[in-house]
């Protein structure tokens, strides 16, 4: 015997052994598929020897009937083609159980090139498609839940709101009404609890919506400082309810416009915001707002909300974070709250690219910090008020919050001025007297000892001529004995933009606008001409439609009924309606299909009348849906009075338009 062929045999040997022990089934078949051999673990798999099928075919033995005619056709079209094939097919194990198995057949060929047999590799996957069925039964019940999940929000949303809609409206309409101190005492608790009642509801429906991953973002641009002081215009009457200093102060390097979700944004800092006043009984309440942009281009927003509360003890830090979790139980019947607001703040500056995280001193207050990613936009503010006539002028600061008096200054420098601080009305008083020359004095109202209006008495009486702004919170200037004291008055948190028109209305040669003055636009002071609007309400709920024609009333409008999505119909045919108030769920033909068949022509002519939404639905998605029907406009119940009236101003402007 040669060499080579020893070493061939030695070769094949080896081989042999290792076929024989290999994990994966190996199968060598003769020219007619006929077996004629296995290896072990074709026995342990399927459970028949090598005695068993040998000289057999696999579909003799196997049963491969599971096995899906595609998969058998291709099998025979890539033998024939003389190429490997490699799929899965369906046998049966010699104790009838299922076995799924990964084949690769191979064609085996002689020298010249003829077939003389294949030979199989199995791999047993019959457990990986076990837990793949699983998977996706798990993954189809857990969308089924999902779904169902979605769906029983959206209702519960629109049963919850429906009776808070005329909870919450009609004790809005009796405090506009004539009551003694203690009916509007009485119905002020009601309306304090329906607002903290719908609080909690959509507390829960929004964390509803982000476990279950419905909640969606929306990306819009928009400027950031508006974003920020509507947040802390609704906060502001708390904060000066308990005496608190609500302050803000903007990095310079902060973008001027932003495209991110303000809606979210806001939510977030209502939250926190709300939360620092909830637990602060004196001192203040501070946002700082930084930035950083980021390698990609975007732009991080950091925010920091500080406040001078209760604190936290190091050992509590990570539960305000927890979902239905409060600090301890003495915390939650002191203050109240789900315990959902922070988990809810957390997880939206999660969804939108940042995080959120806390630092406290037990005693002394906390801060809560949270990032959030955005695109700055292009967009940079127009010129604010006359800076030039400004510049040089000297000012006297009277507040005695240290951090109010410095994010002040900083503007006030900014601007050209030049600055003096005094942290209390005596010691500004001190500063005349000593014969210091002032061009205007900007004096806050709350301070100790001396207020703002005791020093402003005191500067008249010593006949200083130097104007005077008052810094003050929201309706605070018409309790004073003498307000035409003073020249100006800026309401806190104090806006820059609202201060440097107050110091250009001043000293300007000419007056600025009276529309750029400090004080806010209520729609209802240009109300003159809207009157004139005829209004069809469809409502098919007595409660809510008593509601809706109160607060119609208390605008000016006479205004006529519709039951159902037919009488709206059957009313626009009958005379012409400006604007209709148009309840989505209605008995019959809803509001939606109502609109679809206005806007096909169906009531002839008015198939242009504006038609605004009024709907308990609050659910993402739901503003597309009455939009995509033709539906102009969108009012969520509980229906509140001003935003009524802000559909309204805009059908006005919309229906005028050229």
């Amino acid at each position: 015997m040669t060499a080579d062929l020893r070493q061939a045999e030695a070769q094949a040997a080896r081989l042999a052994v290792v076929a024989r022990h290999a994990s994966t089934n190996v199968v060598l078949m003769a020219a007619d598929w006929r077996i004629e051999w296995v290896n072990e673990s074709f026995t342990r798999s399927l459970g028949y020897t090598l005695e068993e099928v040998q000289g057999r075919r696999p579909s003799e033995v196997l049963h491969g009937a599971g096995t899906s005619s595609e998969t058998l056709a291709a099998l025979d079209r890539e033998i024939e083609a003389g190429r490997n094939f490699r799929g899965e097919i369906l046998n049966y194990a010699k104790d009838g159980s299922i076995r799924w198995l990964e084949i690769d057949v191979q064609p085996l060929s002689d020298a010249a090139g003829r077939v003389t047999g294949y030979m199989g590799l199995q791999l047993d996957i019959t457990e990986r498609r076990r837990q793949s069925d699983e998977l996706r039964r798990a993954m189809d019940a857990a969308q089924r839940a999902d779904q169902a999940k979605s769906q029983f929000l959206a209702m519960m949303s629109h049963e919850i709101r429906t009776p808070m809609n005329g909870v919450i409206g009609m004790t809005s309409l009796l405090l506009d009404s004539s009551l003694s101190r203690e009916q509007r005492d009485y119905v002020e608790t009601i309306r304090t609890s329906g607002d903290a009642l719908l609080g909690i509801i959509n507390e829960i429906l929004d964390f509803s919506k982000i476990e279950s991953g419905h909640l969606e973002l929306e990306a819009e641009s928009f400027c950031l400082r508006e974003c920020l002081e509507s947040a802390l215009d609704l906060l502001a009457p708390k904060a000066a309810e308990k005496q608190l200093d609500l302050l803000y102060e903007i990095d310079d390097h902060v973008p001027y416009r932003v495209r991110s979700d303000a809606a979210r944004l806001r939510q977030i800092l209502v939250n926190l915001l709300g939360n620092a006043i909830k637990f602060t009984l004196r001192g203040e309440v501070v946002l700082n707002v930084r930035s950083a942009v980021r390698a990609d281009g975007r732009v991080e927003l950091r925010f920091a909300v500080r406040d001078t509360g209760i604190g936290i003890a190091p050992e509590a830090l990570p539960r305000p974070f927890q979902s239905f979790s409060q600090l301890d139980a003495s915390t939650a019947r002191r203050f109240g709250g789900t315990g959902l607001g922070l988990v809810i703040s957390k997880r939206l500056a999660e969804l939108l690219g940042g995080a959120m995280w806390v630092e406290s001193v037990l005693g002394q207050g906390s801060t809560f910090y949270f990032t959030v990613l955005a695109e700055e936009m292009p967009e940079r503010p127009a010129t604010e008020g006359n800076r030039g006539v400004l510049a040089g002028l000297r000012v006297l600061l009277a507040d005695d919050n240290a951090t109010s008096r410095r994010i002040l200054s900083g503007l006030l420098t900014r601007w050209g001025m030049a600055p003096q601080g005094a942290e209390s009305g005596v010691e500004a008083l001190r500063l005349f007297e000593t014969g210091s020359a002032y061009d205007v004095a900007i004096l806050d109202l709350q301070m100790p000892v001396m207020d703002g209006a005791a020093l402003a008495r005191a500067i008249r009486v010593r006949n200083l001529p130097v104007p005077l702004i008052l810094l003050c919170h929201a309706g605070q200037r018409e309790q004073l004995a003498e307000p035409e004291t003073f020249a100006a008055c800026v309401t806190k948190p104090v806006k820059p933009s609202q201060l440097l028109d107050a110091l250009s209305r001043i000293f300007s040669a000419r007056s600025l606008e009276t529309a750029r003055s400090a004080a806010p636009f209520i729609p209802r002071a240009a109300a003159a001409a809207r009157p004139t609007e005829r209004v069809l309400v469809a409502e098919d709920n007595k409660v809510n439609l008593k509601v809706a024609l109160l607060m119609l009333q208390k605008l000016g409008y006479q205004a006529d009924v519709a039951g159902d999505g037919i009488e709206v119909i059957e009313a626009l045919r009958r005379q012409h309606y400006d604007v209709i108030l148009m309840d989505v769920q209605m008995p019959g033909i809803d509001g939606l299909e109502a609109t679809r068949r206005i806007r096909a022509g169906a009531a002839g002519r008015d198939e242009k009348v504006w038609i605004i939404a009024v709907t308990a639905n609050a659910m993402e998605g739901d503003r597309d849906t009455c939009l995509a029907a033709g539906m102009n406009d969108y009012v969520t119940k509980p229906i509140d009075i001003i935003e009524l009236e802000w559909a309204l101003v805009r059908a006005h402007h919309a229906m005028r338009a050229p």
